[in-house]
């Protein structure tokens, strides 16, 4: 590939930044979210680089990344992968972003090939294929474990949120109604009256912590997908206790399943 000078002052390769260009330009007619944030954008161009470099040179074009691109280009979709979960983006993105490289590089690597068969065209479609999948390979795996580590911490900060509570109230309660009943055993034939008021405390903790129990299983119990999200929550809160009159706002019936059970608990 010919070499050109960047506005840095670096080398690149000419037909590189003829993709790069074609590439944005795909983007922002498809309005890509990815074009969004300037940070995703900048991670976005150097994928892309990496990409066509990679296709380059397993098509013998001695192609070598800009530079500043010295770290593994496999690592680097890893990171890329992370970046994208943390970020909320949908792989869907990410997939059609890999389309449109395709669809903004194929034209340029296969006339370079000089090659106009179609058994040519084939080899630079079939390797330029490859390489991008290659690195969404990696990019996607990274995402998929970003999001079962955040689930993981998700639900081990559920637990911890039920073990607490099953500790501050449900068991200090049952205490209190344990001691209650000892002191009404110890009253009972000197002092009745009080320990009638120790057997009503006892009663009332036993009461508490009742509640307590009914509204944690319902809390785990509740599923958004039978009656809907506002029905879920309107169960809970009852089951708690809580007076409450409801006004939700927006289609959240309409959110993906984990999202309301998410919001729900």
């Amino acid at each position: 590939m010919t070499l050109v000078v960047d506005g840095a002052g670096r080398p690149e390769p000419v037909r590189l930044r003829l993709i790069r260009d074609r590439y944005l330009a795909l983007l922002r007619e498809k309005a890509s979210p990815l074009l969004n944030d300037p940070g995703v954008v900048d991670q976005l161009v150097a994928q892309a680089d990496r990409m066509i470099t990679d296709a380059a040179d397993a098509l013998g074009m001695a192609c070598h990344p800009p530079a500043g691109t010295g770290d593994h280009h496999l690592d680097a979709s890893g990171r890329i992968g992370v970046t994208r979960a943390a970020s909320g983006i949908h792989p869907a993105q990410s997939l059609q972003a890999a389309a449109l490289l395709f669809q903004a590089a194929f034209p340029v690597l296969a006339d370079l090939t000089g090659t106009g068969d179609i058994a040519g065209q084939l080899t630079v479609a079939t390797v330029l294929n490859q390489t991008i999948m290659s690195h969404m390979a990696v990019a996607g795996e990274f995402y998929i474990a970003f999001l079962l580590e955040r689930l993981h911490q998700t639900e081990v900060a559920q637990r911890q949120e039920i073990s607490l509570e099953l500790h501050d109230v449900v068991a200090s309660a049952i205490a209190l109604a344990a001691q209650n009943l000892d002191l009404h055993d110890a009253y009972r034939a000197t002092d009745p009256d009080l320990a009638q008021q120790k057997l009503t405390v006892a009663k009332q903790a036993i009461g508490r912590a009742t509640s307590a129990v009914r509204a944690l299983a319902a809390r785990t119990r509740e599923d958004v997908e039978g009656n809907g999200f506002e029905h879920a929550l309107d169960e809970l809160l009852s089951a708690g206790g809580i007076n409450h009159q409801l006004a939700l706002r927006g289609r959240i019936d309409e959110l993906p399943p984990a999202y309301r059970e998410q919001l729900l608990l």
